[in-house]
């Protein structure tokens, strides 16, 4: 099943032809401010994150040349 949640210290994404990474590192390279990081999300598939709002994808979940299905993720600012 897939989780929309918060992030977690210690998360980490993988991006596609990139080692992986933790949150908080992809929260530095892109200069998110710190009082925007606390309700960041995630969606998860068990304990792997497969979409972070902003960083992207994770390398195993991107559709493939046989995917016949896939989930749109949009966000919006509140």
């Amino acid at each position: 099943p897939l989780e929309l949640r918060n992030w977690h210290p210690g998360d980490e994404l993988h991006l596609l032809g990139k080692e992986p990474k933790k949150i908080k590192q992809f929260f530095q390279d892109f200069r998110i401010p710190l009082w925007d990081r606390h309700l960041w999300p995630v969606l998860t598939c068990g304990t792997t994150i497969v979409w972070a709002q902003q960083f992207g994808v994770a390398a195993s979940f991107m559709p493939k040349d046989t995917t016949r299905s896939v989930l749109r993720i949009t966000t919006r600012s509140v």
